[in-house]
């Protein structure tokens, strides 16, 4: 099996497992407020304006995307914002397994680490019955990790960047990559830390730039 073959394995497992535990679970306290979220961004109200939670903006936002979706969907925006999601819980794991086969040069260890992902209940449970604000979040953190192991500087401040957006203490990630990219040798450090600061900076400025937009900036710095 090569090339596509096997992320795509892992992402019909991943599927296959995640799908198991249903798309019907109790919409419990933190769900709703990301939902109600949601709806109220389709509606073109941001967060923190129309419904306030201390967290990032980014996962309200993604649901809000779902909201936007069930229309073309044919789904009720529950299940649109679930289906998103679960999603990008399934695209986590095929991260997870391409961050095990980059750092140990193994597809068996990449596997390895997808099936052993696979079985932490505490993701999987709510990966089709969320929103569960941080399923995103992991996705992100993973592909960050990737980028920093193949030293694509941009892309891993980017993805550090969307996990702080969606929990403002995922700043660790893209600190993490900024502090890989200035112990590079010389010939490489300015480059590597301009495309890390570069890749950082560009969701924060998309963020501030819909906010300002929608004249809820103070709203955003506030949260």
């Amino acid at each position: 099996m090569g090339g596509l073959a096997f992320p795509l394995l892992v992402l019909a497992l991943a599927a296959l497992v995640y799908g198991l535990y249903g798309f019907d679970g109790v919409l419990l306290r933190d769900y709703s407020i990301y939902l109600y979220s949601g709806q109220r961004v389709a509606e073109g109200v941001p967060p923190y304006v129309g419904i306030f939670d201390h967290k990032g903006p980014l996962s309200p936002l993604i649901a809000g995307f779902g909201v936007a979706m069930s229309g073309l969907l044919n789904l009720d925006d529950v299940y649109a914002v679930r289906l998103v999601f679960y999603a990008t819980a399934c695209l986590a794991v095929v991260a997870v397994y391409l961050l095990g086969k980059e750092v140990f040069r193994s597809r068996e260890v990449g596997l390895f680490a997808a099936l052993t992902f696979l079985g932490f209940y505490a993701y999987a449970q709510p990966a089709a019955s969320g929103p569960e604000p941080k399923t995103p979040m992991v996705l992100f953190e993973t592909l960050s990790l990737l980028f920093a192991v193949q030293k694509r500087w941009f892309w891993s401040g980017f993805f550090g960047s969307l996990a702080l957006l969606v929990w403002q203490p995922m700043a660790a990630f893209a600190f993490a990559t900024f502090l890989l990219a200035i112990t590079r040798p010389r010939e490489e450090r300015y480059g590597a830390a301009l495309r890390t600061v570069a890749g950082t900076a560009t969701p924060l400025l998309a963020t501030i730039a819909y906010f300002y937009y929608h004249g809820a900036l103070t709203d955003f710095l506030d949260g």
